[in-house]
């Protein structure tokens, strides 16, 4: 009869809290500016450009988990036959100082527009233990001189603890 307990309270504790864990979609816009950018030619029909870029995010429902967001990243975008490859890794900090740590792919045809995924790695704060993924589209948008800005629309599906 104990070991009939003991299970049962075992089976209600892993129900607890596997449900406590939820997954959640929530859309967002980031509005970057490239800080640096260097680039190294490779022949005559491929170029690698080291990038950082930081920006502020708004969550498409206002007060929602990317509110207020700020992001700064670091990556290559390498540009080979007409394509275009770009990876990275980025760091968000939200106004309470809680941080994720993401990391980027996006591959496809060298024009103004391109879409990949950002991979959640981690997090401190509120979204310690944080995991799921983001499908980004980019858009390049005009900018004075040799800045370079673009909007990306996200569309995250994230658990947490």
């Amino acid at each position: 009869m104990k070991g009939i307990f003991v299970i049962s309270l075992f089976a209600v504790c892993f129900a607890s809290a596997a449900s406590a864990q939820k997954t959640e979609t929530e859309g967002y816009t980031t509005y970057y500016v490239t800080v640096s950018a260097t680039s190294l030619q490779l022949g005559s029909d491929r170029t690698i450009t080291m990038t950082e870029f930081q920006g502020v995010s708004r969550s498409d429902q206002p007060g929602g988990m990317f509110d207020n967001m700020t992001a700064r990243c670091v990556g290559t975008r390498e540009v080979a036959a007409g394509g275009v490859t770009s990876r990275g890794s980025c760091t968000e900090m939200y106004p309470d100082g809680s941080q994720t740590f993401t990391s980027y792919l996006s591959q496809g045809p060298a024009n103004a527009q391109f879409t990949g995924i950002h991979t959640f790695i981690g997090g401190t704060g509120k979204y310690a233990g944080i995991s799921g993924k983001e499908e980004y589209t980019a858009q390049a948008l005009k900018a004075p001189e040799t800045a370079r800005m673009f909007v990306v629309h996200h569309k995250a599906t994230y658990t947490l603890p």
